[in-house]
């Protein structure tokens, strides 16, 4: 199968992702010639959109550990699953993984690993500050850490995009070649947020956003 007709999972859960509005907004996808996310976060319309044929993509988002785990998966994928050879599913090793998060020291690939656990193991995927060690009284969630059985479609798929690791606004202008954007807004209302997914097609993208 060649990485354009690829539908596959994220390789990571992500607080705010989009799977469960993949029906809603997969049928308000036009033909485009130019693929943009400028949040990427957790990539779940990259990773289930399918194309006929090749279409370029950029992915961009300004977490610097979040590009870093997509770069390791793309270019260095069997050395990161390495990396878990003797990880287990524990919170004394979070804890761990917590601490060297912080001391520095590792390479990119440690680093996309120590991303990767932590994420997988926090509750609710939280990889800021607030990250505690996730557990689930109704299923064991520890072999999901080491299932990477889709990530050799995950690593295909993210060879023929460009990952980028900037501002929102910067990204969509160095882009704006009329292609399609998928850009995330947040509104919030008095009682509860709403979350709008806005698809922007053949637009103009002012410098001064």
């Amino acid at each position: 199968m060649l990485p354009h007709q690829i539908q596959t999972k994220p390789p990571i859960p992500w607080l705010g992702g989009k799977r469960r509005l993949l029906k809603h907004i997969k049928p308000l996808i036009p033909e485009h010639q130019l693929y943009v996310e400028l949040f990427f976060g957790g990539g779940a319309l990259f990773f289930d959109k399918t194309n006929p044929k090749p279409v370029p993509a950029v992915l961009n988002d300004i977490d610097s550990e979040l590009v870093n785990l997509y770069r390791v998966i793309c270019h260095h994928k069997d050395e990161f699953v390495r990396q878990f050879d003797h990880m287990l599913y524990s919170r004394e090793m979070y804890n761990q993984l917590k601490v060297e998060a912080v001391s520095g020291g590792l390479t990119d690939i440690q680093r996309a690993a120590n991303f990767y656990a932590r994420v997988r193991q926090s509750f609710a995927a939280r990889a800021d500050s607030g990250q505690s060690f996730g557990l689930s009284r109704k299923t064991i969630r520890a072999p999901r850490l080491f299932n990477f059985a889709q990530f050799e479609q995950i690593s295909a798929k993210l060879k023929t995009a460009i990952i980028e690791n900037g501002s929102w606004q910067d990204v969509a202008y160095r882009y704006d070649w009329g292609g399609l954007f998928s850009l995330p807004i947040r509104l919030i209302g008095k009682r509860k947020a709403i979350k709008v997914i806005l698809i922007l097609s053949n637009i103009k993208i002012s410098p001064n956003l």
